[in-house]
């Protein structure tokens, strides 16, 4: 399953520079919009190019907790699935 953490975790771990990946599962549009700190793109312009785009992403990524985050909920709630399926924490 995938785990949750609340906004205020999010921002302790901002402001206690935490190590994490954070992943936006938005389009590139949406995240040239605006985003979190640090946030990494993957370039797509539609979500259906999600599953392809992820497995490029190094393994490397494991060695810290991973945040993903769309804009409603929905794309994060079938990321996290396809993520995990590809073998990220």
């Amino acid at each position: 399953p995938v785990a949750y953490i609340t906004p205020k975790t999010l921002e302790e771990w901002y402001q206690t520079h935490q190590e994490f990946t954070i992943l936006d599962t938005r389009n590139q549009f949406e995240f040239d919009l605006g985003r979190f700190q640090g946030a990494t793109s993957l370039g797509i312009k539609r979500f259906s190019e999600f599953k392809d785009a992820i497995v490029h992403l190094p393994k490397s990524l494991n060695e810290k907790p991973m945040v993903i985050y769309c804009t409603g909920g929905v794309r994060c709630e079938k990321a996290g699935i396809l993520l995990k399926r590809e073998g990220f924490n």
